[in-house]
């Protein structure tokens, strides 16, 4: 309900047919996103996201009814209406969100067998939405592989960063792996040999807990920045990912700040705002790199407090 160009209210109906009108300041649509809307998918982010799988079974109901409805009482759109929240995750699996991310302790290589972005570029929340959109919109049948040896196995704790039930493709040589998950043996070879010849950092230096700055040479391309080292150890291991899109960021959290609107956060922004200053919408958007930090100074708090 509005009254001038500003929105002072929401009238409801109950199942019973009884209508009552809600009257406020603002009014907030914490609606979601618009990842279970196909023709809105097409419409932001092109003819190859109607091929995007919803991470959740939940997600299909964010249909962007509440975006339209802010936008048909003349809200404003702003922002980077092409930004999104996206994972890579195991496409065999049946799980929720069966994401993979241990890919920073090997390389991930394209269905030709090719790296194609740097694994090492940071902790995985920084990294994996850039490489998920490049998996799903640039790379061959939307596919790669996080390629690794046995040395994971001595990582403490590696099963946390991997929600798929299903094991990874296994085997005693890189070639006998190219031939499980289809990709050309050769090139497989010539890419691990090439980043072996690369990772000839010092190996004690090796922290999976934090940037370790274990970088492969300068002669490596694309780099690796940290983690650098050598797939040596046998049984060879590796995940498919393909990237589904469980958070589309076409609408961020914002932050009301006097009479104007400014957004929050590192995701891409898109608020609805200027025509209908009451109006706006949420969604809900982890902060990786918050909790991280939280999560870390907690447990630094704790081996303190029991030291």
């Amino acid at each position: 309900m509005a009254e001038g160009h500003r929105v002072c209210a929401v009238e409801t109906q109950s199942s019973h047919g009884v209508t009552t009108a809600l009257k406020a300041d603002a009014v907030i649509f914490a609606c979601g996103g618009f990842q279970g809307n196909s023709a809105m998918m097409r419409t932001y982010f092109g003819p190859e996201a109607k091929n995007l799988k919803l991470i959740s079974p939940g997600t299909c109901f964010d249909t962007g009814d509440g975006i339209r409805m802010a936008l048909d009482q003349g809200a404003s759109a702003s922002g980077d209406w092409n930004g999104m929240h996206i994972e890579p995750i195991d496409p065999r699996s049946q799980n929720s969100a069966p994401v993979v991310l241990v890919y920073p302790y090997g390389i991930v290589v394209d269905q030709d067998g090719r790296r194609f972005f740097d694994e090492g570029g940071g902790p995985v929340h920084e990294t994996w939405e850039v490489f998920s959109r490049d998996i799903h919109f640039v790379r061959k049948n939307g596919i790669a592989y996080a390629i690794l040896d046995s040395h994971l196995f001595d990582i403490e704790g590696y099963q946390r960063a991997i929600r798929s039930e299903v094991p990874p493709y296994q085997a005693e040589t890189l070639e006998g792996l190219a031939a499980q998950i289809g990709i050309p043996a050769r090139h497989l070879r010539e890419t691990v040999d090439t980043f072996n010849a690369a990772a000839n950092g010092d190996v004690a230096r090796f922290d999976a807990a934090r940037c370790d700055g274990l970088a492969a040479a300068d002669t490596l391309d694309p780099p690796k920045s940290n983690w650098a080292r050598a797939i040596t150890k046998p049984p060879y291991l590796a995940y498919p990912w393909s990237a589904p899109s469980p958070t589309h960021l076409a609408v961020s959290p914002p932050m009301r700040k006097r009479k104007s609107w400014a957004s929050v956060g590192r995701c891409r922004a898109s608020t609805l705002r200027e025509r209908s200053p009451g109006i706006f919408t949420e969604l809900r958007r982890m902060r990786f790199r918050c909790f991280a930090l939280w999560f870390l100074e907690k447990l630094q708090a704790e081996r303190l407090l029991t030291s």
